[in-house]
Parts: C-alpha cells; sequence; structure tokens
C-alpha cells in the first residue's frame, strides 16, 4: 500500500491498486501503441537472453513473438521448482529444531550479562540459537523470494498467452477497439515487470555495508517508499530549519548591482557540511523508525500483541549506517548526494547513484572490502536475534503450508 499511495496521494486520477503496483521500478514507461511498445522491448529481451547463455530468436521485424518466450519460462519454471526445494530444506529445519526463545528481551540479555559480569552466569544467547536465528533470516530472504517468483511465473504465462492469442490472430495488436487497447495496457505493464523491474533482492548476503544492504541489496519493494515518506521530509525540513537558525548568527554577504544593493545572510560552507551531515543522520532515523513501525504492525496484526524488538532492530542498524557512513566519511568517502549532478530528472540521478555505489564498491581495496565484510556480518548475525526472537515465539513458520509439517506444531 504504501509503494501505491506515495504515486497516488496528488495523482488527480485514480488508478485501480493492481494497475498501479510496482511503482518502485526504475523507469516508469508509458506505451501509446503496439509498435511503440515493441521500439524498446528487442534489446532488454536479448539482454537478458544474453546474461543467461539461453538461446534469442532473432526476429527481422523486431516484435516479441510467441517462440521467444518459451525459454523465458522453462528458466523461471526452473527457478520457482529450485526455489520451492530450498524453502521446503529451511522450513524442515526451523520446524524441527526449535528453541526456547527466553522471554526477555534480547537487548536486555545482553545488559544484564555485561553489568553483571558473573562469570557462572550463562551468555545472553547460546550459538546455536544465534545460528538459527541467522537461518531464520534465511527463511525469510527465500520465502519473500518464493512469492515474488510465483508472481513472476504467472505474469510469464499470462504474457505467453497474449503472445499465443496475438499469434493465432496473425495481426499485431492495434488500437481499433476497447479490447485491443486494455490487451496492449496489460502486454506492456506485463513487459515492463519481467523485464524492466529490478528483483526483489541481489544476493544479499555478499553486502559489505549496511548502506550496501539496505539500499541495495535487500528487499527493494518498500525502499523508495520509506525514502520519499521518510527520509526526505526529514532531511529537506531539518536542514531547512538549521540553514535558517545558522544563518541568523553570521555576517551579512553584499552584492552590489546596477540600482540596489543586496544583503545576503551566508552560512559558511564547514557549518554546511555540518549541517547536512546532522540532516542525513535524522533522514534515516526517520526511514528506519518507518520501517520498524510497519514491521510492528505486522507483528500486531498478524498475532495480536506489540513487541518493541523490531522497532529496536531498525533503530539499532539506523544507528549503525550512520557511525559507518561518518567513519567512511573520516577516510575520505564523500557522501553520494554531493556525486550526483544536479541537472537531471530524479530517476535519473537514482540511476546514477546506484552506479556510483556499484563503482564505489568495485574500486575499495580487496583487503579492506573483505574486512568491511567480516565486520558487518558480524554486526547483521549478531543483531538477528533482536528482529527474530518474536517470529520464534509466535512459530510463524508453523502457518506455511509445506510437504513437511510436525503434527505437534
Amino acid at each position: 500500500m504504501l509503494a501505491w499511495l506515495k504515486k497516488c496521494l496528488n495523482n488527480e486520477k485514480h488508478e485501480s491498486f493492481f494497475k498501479s503496483l510496482f511503482y518502485w521500478r526504475k523507469s516508469n514507461k508509458t506505451f501509446k501503441n503496439e509498435s511503440h511498445l515493441h521500439s524498446i522491448i528487442p534489446v532488454k529481451f536479448k539482454k537478458f537472453f544474453q546474461d543467461n547463455n539461453l538461446k534469442y530468436y532473432d526476429d527481422s521485424n523486431k516484435t516479441l513473438k510467441q517462440g521467444q518466450m518459451i525459454p523465458y519460462l522453462f528458466y523461471r519454471l526452473q527457478k520457482l521448482i529450485f526455489i520451492c526445494v530450498v524453502l521446503e530444506i529451511f522450513l524442515t529445519f526451523l520446524e524441527t529444531y526449535v528453541p526456547t526463545v527466553s522471554p526477555q528481551p534480547y537487548p536486555v540479555r545482553i545488559f544484564n550479562y555485561f553489568i553483571n559480569n558473573n562469570s557462572s552466569q550463562q551468555p545472553f544467547i547460546s550459538y546455536f540459537d544465534l545460528f538459527y536465528s541467522y537461518t531464520y533470516t534465511g527463511f525469510l530472504y527465500i520465502n519473500m523470494s518464493w512469492l515474488y517468483e510465483i508472481c513472476l511465473f504467472c505474469c510469464t504465462l499470462l504474457l505467453y498467452g497474449i503472445l499465443f492469442y496475438d499469434k493465432n490472430r496473425d495481426v499485431e495488436l492495434k488500437n481499433d477497439n476497447v479490447f485491443n487497447k486494455n490487451l496492449i495496457v496489460v502486454k506492456s505493464w506485463l513487459i515492463s515487470f519481467l523485464f524492466e523491474t529490478p528483483m526483489l533482492f541481489d544476493i544479499p548476503y555478499l553486502s559489505s555495508s549496511p548502506k550496501d544492504f539496505w539500499n541495495r541489496r535487500w528487499q527493494q519493494m518498500y525502499r523508495q517508499s520509506f525514502s520519499e515518506l521518510a527520509y526526505q521530509p526529514t532531511f529537506y525540513f531539518t536542514f531547512a530549519s538549521l540553514i535558517s537558525l545558522f544563518s541568523n548568527n553570521f555576517l551579512n554577504s553584499t552584492k552590489v548591482t546596477s540600482n540596489k544593493v543586496i544583503e545576503k545572510k551566508v552560512v559558511p560552507k564547514f557549518i554546511k557540511n555540518i549541517i547536512f551531515l546532522l540532516s542525513h543522520s535524522c533522514g534515516i532515523f526517520a526511514a528506519f523508525f518507518l520501517s520498524g513501525l510497519f514491521h510492528d504492525y505486522v507483528i500486531f496484526g498478524t498475532f495480536g500483541f506489540y513487541s518493541s524488538e523490531q522497532m529496536g532492530f531498525f533503530l539499532f542498524h539506523a544507528l549503525v549506517m550512520i557511525i559507518w557512513e561518518g567513519i567512511g566519511m573520516l577516510f575520505g568517502n564523500k557522501p553520494i548526494k554531493q556525486k550526483v549532478s544536479n541537472d537531471k530528472k530524479d530517476w535519473e540521478k537514482k540511476d546514477e547513484k546506484d552506479q556510483i555505489c556499484k563503482n564505489d564498491s568495485s574500486n575499495t581495496n580487496i583487503g579492506i572490502k573483505f574486512l568491511q565484510f567480516i565486520i558487518w556480518n558480524s554486526i547483521l548475525i549478531f543483531s538477528t536475534p533482536l528482529m527474530i526472537e518474536p517470529y520464534i515465539r509466535t512459530k510463524l513458520f508453523s502457518c506455511l503450508p509445506h510437504l513437511y509439517c510436525l503434527p505437534s506444531l
């Protein structure tokens, strides 16, 4: 719903919810007719086949035909079957070896462990419980990927059916009636979803920093919504307020024109940089706060109880991201916002930011990158119980249908 509301609140004409899904993709293109649709497809379609070593049916008419979808359909089916098998393995392990989780929150156990300083005291978490929590995180990743793959496979089948219908008529779709107009819209949406939309995950277990994990690799559907609903308003409000506050305490900058003298309050550059960092930090906290609120709502709406551990997990990671970026700036890394050109559209800036993230990651020394990988994944592993323990207490996995199921659960 957030992905839909973000784009539709200010629209004069509200489209249906299902028609407005996947606003989070990189480029939203509007297709006027069938020829316009085919004019952009071959490059993207051919690139997919080249990247995945699949046979590409080159067509002299530059149109997408039914035969081209067969290899892609089998590819989606194979991937869906593979994820189903992996999901079954995860669920089997999680249901067979359920640990007994302490009712005491994870941060309280850590605090008591270090405050009491008793050598005979049990550790705040066992190695198996830590491994189980991390495995449960992997299950959430596989489960969301499984649901997404089902959507991809169903949309591929639907697109194949439309192309089959188009082939049997032996003519291209035209804007000659209402049915064909709607069919063109559905077809363009399906192609955009299958070939233009970024994947939901990008190998999150290979992340080497908080920004790499949350901004690029972990679940991407709501990231832009959290940014536009929480980060950007907080950032710009804080930045404007602090600039206005500090500008009253500095000398005027006088500019003489042909007929008048203009006096303007000027804030020194180093003060602006500090204000930028403070505003950026407040924006990060706001985005993670909204994400924590969303997850707490899911827990409360599903199981009827409130757990502040979800909120604590996301606020902790907001703090980690701020500290991580602060340390990076001490060693010469500039904020991404300062590297992006201002004379571009929003979606172009987003693509440039993604490219900068990839370039910065690839230019990092391999030793430093490996050290970052170890440090970040250690933080991630030891913080997962804060997020996962409420799910373990409620045995969330027991309500998921699968082949292996214990009667006691």
